[in-house]
């Protein structure tokens, strides 16, 4: 029940109590540089941090220890431009979105390279800006495309299942377009299998909701 903040000016990541009471900082200059998105991994105990500016994914414990980083700048397997955002699926692999090399990447525990997906483009399988991602229980994997308004759904070997919204500006046409999106910035998704989505230039939150076997047996359908 924590919660961790990344301070992107100060290179530091601040945890807090779910009552907001302050714990630690985390990082410094010399293993963070421009810090954005974070997953925690709390089977291991660790906190994987997205370091825009050094492009790389550093791994601290959570007492705050620095462990080891994974990447450098490149575009090869392994390599990193500008990522934007992490996660964490159920076999503690960690996956990285790649954002401006328009691909997501799969890493082991240890920060070995499994497998990559992804190309830039407008189509099923590509990207033009990923802003954030996101793994469901089953280990699906979310992408947010930023600059083509929707949410990409892919299964944990990067094939693609599904695609949420579509280009939608509240302002401009006054209605409230459920489902659409405007420059959508970061997803999650939380232990019940729901979709939160921050739609940004709608200036909005929307919520969507897995409908798989567990939750139509606990909301069976008429």
């Amino acid at each position: 029940g924590n919660i961790y903040v990344s301070d992107t000016r100060r290179n530091r990541v601040y945890s807090f109590t779910k009552d907001e009471k302050p714990l630690i900082a985390i990082g410094d200059n010399t293993t963070l540089s421009w810090p954005t998105g974070m997953a925690v991994d709390n089977a291991l105990k660790r906190l994987c941090v997205v370091n825009v500016k050094a492009h790389n994914i550093a791994v601290f414990d959570l007492d705050g220890k620095y462990l080891f980083s994974i990447g450098k700048r490149g575009d090869r397997d392994g390599e990193f431009s500008f990522p934007s955002d992490v996660a964490i699926d159920s076999k503690g692999n960690i996956v990285v979105a790649d954002s401006m090399n328009a691909r997501i990447q799969v890493f082991d525990r240890d920060g070995k390279f499994i497998r990559k997906f992804g190309r830039r483009g407008d189509g099923a399988e590509e990207f033009q800006i990923i802003k954030g991602i996101a793994v469901s229980k089953d280990d699906n994997i979310y992408v947010v495309d930023g600059r083509a308004d929707k949410v990409l759904v892919f299964n944990k070997d990067g094939e693609p299942l599904t695609m949420i919204g579509g280009t939608a500006s509240v302002a401009e046409t006054m209605k409230l377009n459920p489902g659409g999106f405007l420059i959508p910035q970061d997803i999650a998704i939380d232990k019940n299998d729901t979709i939160y989505v921050v739609d940004s230039m709608n200036k909005r939150f929307q919520v969507f909701q897995i409908i798989n076997e567990e939750w139509l047996k606990k909301n069976p359908l008429k």
